[in-house]
């Protein structure tokens, strides 16, 4: 499922990567000039946007191959439903007496 984010929540997230960035670069023990700590901001966001791409392009990658998978699972159910119906037709049966396990499994190999 691809979603998209709201304006407003993207503009929330990225003030608070740079409060966290902010809060990093305060603490570290090397001072940084007001334009080093600039272009470092800068860099550094730049980056931290990239990989939010990055992990949303990956995510609906997953999402989609997901999708395919669950399709080929169905088609493969279907495929087998009418390749071996007589013994499905024959399970179905065995259920619905409560057969054991073990007498499905030969209600399976006698059809």
């Amino acid at each position: 499922m691809w979603l998209t984010v709201p304006y407003q929540m993207q503009v929330q997230g990225q003030v608070a990567d740079l409060t966290d960035l902010q809060r990093i670069l305060q603490r570290s023990e090397q001072k940084l000039s007001n334009v080093q700590q600039q272009n470092m901001t800068v860099r550094c966001h730049s980056r931290l946007l990239l990989v939010k791409e990055c992990i949303s392009l990956l995510s609906h990658a997953m999402s989609s191959a997901s999708a395919v998978l669950q399709r080929w699972a169905v088609y493969s159910a279907a495929t087998m439903l009418t390749k071996y119906k007589k013994e499905y037709q024959a399970l179905q049966t065995a259920m619905q007496q409560r057969a054991s396990i073990d007498k499905c499994v030969a209600a399976i190999e006698q059809s």
